[in-house]
């Protein structure tokens, strides 16, 4: 069967399983089938909804980009050609300003830019929610990756200097930051960052370090740079079909929204815990170097990302957006509430306790105003 057969029989069968009470849905990935997003994140996002709707849903996860590229997924989830996707804003910011702009917002603790930004997304960002409506696509949470850092093929970096003429990979305000340092940004997707380390047309990518592990870059990547870039958060992990989506009873949409819940949990727990373990691994058995950005190149970072709002808004208008400031403002406030909630949990890595209360703390500030009841 060809490519182009396979996702037409996949739409159809997805406006079927719009009116079916039992069916198997598909949920198309860029990242590989064994990447922990897909493995570990969305088998669990997707085994709880099967437990909850008693078999009546069940999952089939395609990876590495088989049904769409990261680029081509909001098309694919928009016609109906998969059921659901994972949707990274800044791919298509034309076409999503609005999500794109709320991405691209800073943060420093994954915990906090997973729960501010599905916050905004999910209550409070009318604009977000038309976006949604006029690509046919429903999100159910926003997720963050823990801090980015300089991934290298063998460029040592530690000062500004260390940068320019680098061909750094960077997505959204990531290549923006890339950029203002002096190197030269690079759009490639998840998918052609491996080759493009190895074999020379990227100098840097800049990812969560748990990605070494996750996408194996650890074979490619032998020069690590922990820095604070921030976090990214322009990740859409759960986005439906919106036809498809109707087709559900009350009882199945509510199954969604309590295992979305759950699932920023599941993402943010394997995020830092996988990030802990590639950099150990890296370090001792990949042959990987890794330094700490110096002060210069620090303090470069960081004046970028404090002065980076006026520029995301000027942006975000200029490609649409009614009001970016309204969406900042959500977010700031947001992301300040969250950081509240997060240290009165507790600082540091966290107790399986801990991640409970985080969960339950979602459910009743987010998810329980979503619920059909």
């Amino acid at each position: 069967m060809t490519l182009k057969t396979m996702l037409a029989a996949t739409a159809a069968f997805a406006l079927f399983a719009g009116t079916a009470s039992a069916a198997e849905l598909i949920y198309g990935s860029h990242t590989q089938d064994t990447h922990s997003d897909n493995s570990y994140v969305a088998k669990r996002f997707f085994d709880r909804i099967t437990e909850a709707t008693d078999g009546e849903q069940t999952f089939k996860i395609m990876g590495g980009g088989v049904l769409a590229a990261g680029d081509k997924e909001l098309g694919a989830v928009s016609s109906g050609a998969i059921d659901a996707t994972i949707l990274i804003y800044s791919y298509t910011p034309s076409e999503v300003p609005a999500l794109s702009l709320l991405g691209d917002l800073y943060g420093s603790d994954a915990r906090v830019s997973a729960a501010a930004t599905s916050e905004v997304l999910l209550l409070n960002c009318p604009e977000c929610k038309k976006e949604q409506d006029e690509h046919n696509v429903v999100i159910f949470q926003n997720t963050s990756t823990a801090n980015y850092t300089f991934l290298c093929a063998d460029q040592k970096i530690t000062n500004p200097d260390d940068l320019k003429g680098l061909r750094i990979r960077g997505t959204g305000v990531m290549s923006r930051t890339v950029a203002s340092l002096g190197a030269t940004p690079v759009n490639a997707t998840y998918g052609e960052i491996y080759e493009g380390l190895q074999r020379g047309s990227l100098d840097c990518t800049l990812l969560d370090a748990g990605n070494l592990e996750a996408g194996q870059f650890w074979d490619v990547a032998k020069e690590i740079t922990m820095a604070p870039l921030g976090t990214f958060a322009s990740i859409g992990f759960v986005a439906i079909n919106k036809d498809v989506w109707e087709g559900f009873t009350p009882e199945q949409q509510n199954a969604w929204w309590d295992s979305a819940a759950e699932s920023i949990r599941d993402y943010e727990w394997n995020a830092i815990d996988r990030q802990r373990r590639a950099l150990k691994i890296s370090s001792e058995e990949k042959g990987a170097t890794i330094s700490e950005a110096g002060l210069e190149l620090v303090q470069a970072i960081q004046d970028f990302r404090a002065a980076e709002i006026p520029d995301l808004v000027a942006t975000a208008q200029d490609r649409g957006v009614e009001d970016p400031q309204a969406i900042v403002d959500a977010y700031l406030a947001a992301r300040d509430k969250w950081q509240g909630i997060v240290s009165e949990i507790g600082e540091g890595d966290w107790s399986e306790a801990q991640w409970d209360e985080y969960t339950a703390r979602l459910k009743t500030e987010i998810y329980d105003n979503l619920k059909t009841h």
